[in-house]
């Protein structure tokens, strides 16, 4: 329930978090309540800056204390383990945030969860290699037989042919290379499958707990 409470909160503070304030928002900032959301989200103390900037280009001023006061508050929620997982299992880096006595435990599933997430980027990035191979082996094997056909043309030049032949040539080369590459690459696939399979199993073995 906890890890869920978590989620829903960073997602719900997502967008809020990555615009900008208007003159509005200025004038009627609570801030001891921004303070508080972008502590819950993990937001490192440069925020503020940012947001006193901004309010300043409006003449308007930021409070301070009040937002640090809520910034801390907002800080404990977001430095719970399932904050952390949460948040490495999403991606989002980790700005140095939490106090001593969090941060640990913080870190510990963090870790956890930012394993995951990079286990199934690699994943994602070798499919989608793959798939780039077998797109640029058609287009090599395409071009290949143009110029195959431009080079058996009975109406083409001396220099028209050599031209054609040294396409062949190239695409060729290109065809080989990718038809040696793509098996490797498909072990890849098996490989980053087989590693978060087994990551994933050990994820549930601990929720088990």
């Amino acid at each position: 329930m906890r890890l869920m409470m978590a989620a829903a909160a960073m997602a719900a503070l997502l967008a809020g978090c990555a615009t900008g304030m208007s003159e509005d928002e200025c004038a009627g900032a609570d801030w001891a309540d921004i303070g508080q959301r972008d502590g819950l989200y993990g937001e490192g103390p440069d925020k503020f800056s940012e947001r006193a900037e901004r309010c300043a280009g409006f003449g308007l001023e930021a409070d301070y204390e009040a937002y640090q006061a809520g910034r801390s508050k907002g800080l404990r929620t977001y430095c719970t383990p399932e904050a952390g997982y949460d948040a490495g299992r999403n991606g989002r880096p980790y700005r140095g945030v939490c106090p001593a006595d969090l941060e640990g435990e913080f870190l510990s599933e963090y870790n956890i969860g930012r394993r995951l997430f990079d286990l199934s980027a690699a994943l994602d990035e070798a499919r989608s290699d793959y798939d780039d191979a077998v797109d640029e082996l058609e287009r090599s094997r395409y071009e290949f037989r143009k110029a195959r056909e431009r080079f058996n043309d009975p109406n083409l030049s001396e220099a028209e042919r050599k031209d054609a032949g040294k396409d062949m040539d190239r695409y060729r080369r290109k065809i080989e290379d990718l038809e040696d590459a793509l098996p490797r690459m498909s072990d890849e696939i098996h490989r980053a499958e087989g590693e978060l399979e087994d990551y994933r199993a050990f994820v549930a073995r601990r929720s088990r707990r």
